[in-house]
């Protein structure tokens, strides 16, 4: 029988395009096999494994006692993974009372396409405990926990501008969080997670541990923190000001004891605060100083040899033209007052009669020294060099209204470092917060090293401007800053707000900054403190009369516990009064008393030594100090004989007095 052969070339066909298929195929897989193995090989793992970045442990932060100020704790959320939730309306059901967010909402989230969704962040001890219950009973299937470590601060609102925050996501929000962020962070570890055909989880296998990230240890002392804090609210709410700032230190090391800015806000719920609540006003808000200022133009004319403290200046009865059409005025009419007068009743147009003595060059530079117009390297995010103009754009206003403090910005922790470096003997130490590093994993401390000191004045010239500041509390503006037992040292400022909707050309009339700083005790200073109370709305809103009551209460309350020695106060003393008879050029003091007597100025004229023979050494040379005079002593007793002798005139600061004691 003859085949068909029709047929018989179709099936050769299909025989070839059949072979050929498989051939494509076979070299097809082949190919994949051998070149594209290791592609299709991790393309599989990532379906049943995924990397896992591990968390460090964040470091801590303590104060300088080793008091914890921010910690991360162990925590867990509830999670959701919808695909595998049975019954969403039912589960919604049990979950809101317990999650404490409505049925409704939550309900939708489980109906939803997601298949991993974060329920609660911070879920409590007790609401993981009922939710365990409820999976026991198999009726919350699909609900889960995840274990992370949470920033608590444990004193909440307290050093909550120094210590910033830190987010749920983990990224720090201010504060050292942020500035020291890469040193407290640690370092990522590395993890391997396992998962079934339905993508659950059940096997992890750890690459690189974690590493725990660095502790950190403040300057900060919490009592001392505890009280500027108490001090600075109670000053604001009695004021019922605006805002305010304050800041301590110790003036020998540089060292932040303290620093408060209100309003305040809780680091633990930073998402309730607001932004002029997180606002750092220590070092981010600079302000027109006022009188505070006039330490620095004390500093420099009594360093340039331009004035001396009992030298008489006349105030014009609280007038002076400093050009055609500007003129600034006193609080009172002054007539004839000493240089100490003038700063511890904080004449305007005294100031400036010393300020305009300067050369232009000089007055600029010695401000620069003191730290003004740059960064006092805290460490803090957003700090501000605050302003100050070189000479070359000064006008003819410029170093009169710079004298009195005023067309000059600062930030409270500058104008603090400047008068804690005439605390500190001239010698200016730069304000530091951060003590020490300690390595979370071996333990190993790193001691931050503070810059340099640098000298700013002369020795002579800081002790001689301490004398006048400690007359500012006895018996000028500062009275109010008197602590019980200590000689205190400060000095008030009360300044008008720039107009800034006129571009800060002109003042605010209803608007002002008070603020108080100074040093305690005095001859041994322990602490240097600032206080800025922005907007007092009060009839008494100088600063004499809010913050300088702050700042006595604050030292009275931490001088003891920070081992400062009681001393007696001189307001219990007896008196030497300086004065000129009718007619006379002559100074002359008479005294009265057994004690170390207190100085007090009556109408002064060109001086003259005043006779000192007879009288005690300790009487002797609490005159000598009121005048400026360095007094150099020879023998024990009463005095005996001086030089310069009684009747001569006052001998310069470098001159000096020197005195023959004996007993006749």
């Amino acid at each position: 029988m003859r085949r068909n052969p029709v047929k018989r070339r179709l099936v050769i066909l299909a025989s070839v395009m059949a072979l050929f298929c498989t051939g494509s195929i076979s070299a097809r897989l082949a190919w994949l096999q051998i070149h594209r193995h290791d592609q299709y090989i991790q393309q599989a793992r990532n379906q049943l494994q995924n990397i896992r970045i591990l968390p460090p442990r964040r470091g801590d932060i303590h104060d300088r006692h080793g008091n914890e100020l921010a910690l991360s704790v162990p925590s867990e959320m509830v999670i959701a993974r919808p695909h595998l939730v049975a019954d969403p309306e039912d589960t919604a059901r049990l979950l809101a009372p317990i999650l404490s967010q409505s049925a409704g909402s939550l309900e939708k989230t489980l109906r939803g396409e997601r298949k991993y969704v974060r329920l609660l962040q911070k879920a409590t001890p007790s609401q993981c405990d009922r939710i365990r219950t409820l999976q026991k009973e198999d009726r919350l299937v699909g609900i889960g926990f995840e274990s992370w470590r949470r920033r608590i601060y444990p004193h909440e609102t307290l050093a909550a501008h120094v210590l910033g925050f830190v987010r749920n996501d983990g990224n720090p929000g201010g504060g050292l969080e942020s500035r020291f962020n890469r040193a407290i962070h640690g370092t990522n570890g590395r993890a391997v997670q396992s998962r079934d055909a339905r993508k659950d989880a059940f096997d992890m296998r750890v690459l690189q541990p974690a590493r725990p990230g660095h502790d950190l240890e403040l300057t900060l002392d919490l009592t001392v923190q505890h009280v500027l804090e108490e001090e600075l609210a109670h000053a604001i709410r009695k004021a019922h000001a605006r805002a305010g700032a304050a800041v301590a230190m110790d003036p020998a090391t540089g060292e932040i004891l303290a620093m408060a800015s209100w309003p305040t806000f809780n680091p633990n719920e930073y998402s309730r605060a607001s932004e002029e609540a997180r606002r750092d006003r220590v070092v981010v808000s600079a302000y027109e100083p006022g009188s505070t200022f006039k330490i620095i133009t004390a500093a420099a004319a009594l360093e340039a040899g331009k004035v001396r403290p009992n030298e008489v200046i006349h105030c014009n009865y609280g007038y002076i033209n400093i050009s055609p059409g500007h003129g600034i005025k006193d609080h009172k009419r002054f007539g004839d007052l000493t240089f100490t007068q003038i700063i511890a009743r904080s004449s305007n147009v005294g100031a400036i009669k010393v300020g305009l003595r300067l050369d232009d060059t000089y007055f600029y530079n010695t401000i620069r020294k003191f730290g003004f117009g740059e960064k006092t390297g805290v460490r803090l995010p957003g700090e501000q060099r605050g302003l100050l103009s070189p000479p070359a754009r000064w006008s003819k206003l410029s170093k009169p209204s710079i004298s009195i403090g005023q067309e000059i910005r600062v930030t409270p922790l500058q104008m603090l470092a400047a008068v804690a470096t005439v605390a500190n003997d001239g010698m200016a130490m730069s304000p530091w917060l951060t003590r020490s590093l300690r390595d979370g994993e071996t333990g190993v401390i790193t001691y931050n090293q503070p810059p340099d000191p640098r000298f700013v004045i002369s020795s002579r010239t800081a002790r001689t401007l301490t004398r006048m500041l400690e007359e500012v509390v006895l018996s000028g503006t500062g009275r109010a800053a008197a602590v019980p037992g200590y000689q205190v040292a400060g000095k008030t400022g009360t300044a008008q707000k720039p107009d800034l909707e006129n571009r800060g050309n002109g003042y605010l009339k209803d608007r002002h900054v008070a603020s108080f700083v100074g040093y305690a005790p005095s001859r041994q200073p322990r602490l240097a403190a600032i206080f800025v109370i922005d907007e007092p709305r009060v009839e008494a809103y100088h600063g004499g009369d809010v913050a300088a009551p702050a700042f006595g209460r604050f030292m009275a309350r931490v001088l003891p516990g920070l081992g400062a020695e009681p001393q007696p106060e001189r307001s219990d003393l007896p008196q030497i009064h300086i004065n000129r008879p009718a007619g006379s050029g002559a100074r002359w003091a008479s005294l009265t008393g057994d004690r170390v007597p207190r100085v007090t100025y009556g109408r002064m004229a060109d001086g003259v030594m005043p006779d000192l023979g007879g009288h005690s050494l300790r009487e002797a040379v609490a005159v000598l100090t009121s005048l400026g005079i360095s007094p150099a002593l020879a023998g024990q007793g009463r005095v005996l004989s001086q030089d310069p002798p009684a009747g001569s005139p006052l001998p310069s600061m470098e001159e000096g007095c020197r005195l023959w004691l004996g007993r006749r």
